[in-house]
């Protein structure tokens, strides 16, 4: 089960499009069953052999668009025709968490690097990239929220906030008033971006007014042990998740109080794995959806109540599908071949170049069951 988490994940189709962080493999999950179905982009099974993680998912005329931090490049899935390209970045300062945002208008990417003072435009006509400097001087950025046309940017350890207008491809500077220090996400809702840091505390910019002011702060440690990770609106609440503690913490708007989570399945428990428990997400009209990051449950929380719902993933894996496919054939990887997930060639058992046999691949199986 470990080998299908996954870091981020897309609407698709009335299903969930995730790559598992384990070898890439790609999944569709069914978001009622969590049926996670491996075989419907076709009969190709890739061994784990590194981290796949993928910062930031996107969707666009029936193709999927993926920041992929461990290979440093924007991965394009094609799903009419179950092909897929990359096209190299040259973003990588740190094995994930490269960049701060992916956002499309019309026809172009703007693609926002973490540690760099620029951004990316990948033009979907050409598939080609080039690239414009930011009129700021950023070593690092905190977190960023997307609000209309513009992407709102907030740098490290910083008094200042930019809006950077994807149109005009120039940005404004907001004087905070006050130095803010480790937020790890922010959210848009009516007029206001609420930016959470690690340990708790949500702050509240107004936009119209240019004011911010602290909201909450939750009675938590400053430390990994308790480290926020991830805030949503729902139900007039805020929802908050944890990066590596474990409590979900539930703030009533009307009051600003805040109260942990307790209503968790009978047998919900996390893996011991070392990734953010809560990363990625996407989301439709009615609910967020959360990757399946580190535990045996995904997280569905509904927009108008803010209920949580668990959904229990189920592998539909075997029944010939694969091993069918499999147990004749080696596949051989590389970097390149780890990209191009539905144009893997299938070599002879006795091909000199052979990686991995028959009977290893179906062992793997087992073990991922």
């Amino acid at each position: 089960m470990k080998n299908f988490l996954f870091s981020n994940c897309i609407l698709i189709q009335n299903r969930l499009f995730a790559e598992g962080i384990l070898g890439g493999i790609p999944v569709l999950m069914d978001f009622d069953s969590g049926i996670i179905d491996v075989c419907s982009l076709g009969n190709r099974f890739v061994i784990p052999i590194k981290n796949t993680v993928v910062d930031y998912f996107d969707s666009f005329e029936n193709k999927v668009y993926a920041l992929d931090s461990g290979e440093d490049q924007l991965v394009i899935w094609d799903l009419e025709k179950k092909s897929c390209h990359a096209v190299f970045l040259g973003c990588s300062h740190k094995t994930w968490i490269n960049f701060a945002a992916l956002e499309r208008v019309e026809q172009n990417y703007y693609i926002f690097p973490k540690y760099e003072n620029r951004v990316l435009i990948y033009h979907m006509d050409t598939n080609e990239i080039t690239e414009t400097l930011g009129d700021w001087e950023i070593k690092e950025i905190q977190c960023t929220c997307r609000v209309n046309n513009s992407v709102w940017i907030l740098p490290k350890d910083s008094d200042v906030m930019y809006c950077y207008d994807l149109d005009e491809r120039k940005s404004r500077v907001y004087n905070l008033r006050k130095l803010l220090q480790n937020c790890v996400h922010a959210i848009y809702h009516d007029g206001c971006i609420y930016i959470l840091n690690m340990c708790g505390e949500i702050y509240q910019w107004d936009i119209d007014k240019t004011e911010l002011k602290e909201i909450t702060c939750l009675e938590t440690i400053c430390n990994e042990i308790e480290y926020m990770s991830r805030i949503v609106y729902a139900g007039n609440k805020l929802i908050l998740l944890p990066a590596y503690g474990e409590n979900i913490y539930i703030v009533d708007m009307a009051t600003g109080q805040a109260e942990i989570y307790r209503a968790y399945p009978d047998d919900f428990y996390y893996y011991h794995t070392g990734w953010l428990k809560y990363y990625g997400y996407c989301e439709n009209k009615e609910y967020y959806y959360f990757a399946l990051c580190a535990g045996n449950y995904l997280l569905k929380i509904e927009k108008v109540s803010g209920e949580l719902i668990w959904i229990k993933p189920k592998i539909d894996l075997l029944g010939g599908r694969i091993i069918d496919h499999m147990m004749d054939k080696v596949i051989c990887e590389s970097k390149l071949e780890l990209v191009d997930l539905f144009h893997i060639k299938p070599v002879n058992r006795s091909a000199n170049n052979k990686k991995y046999f028959g009977k290893e691949i179906y062992n793997r199986i087992g073990e991922i069951l």
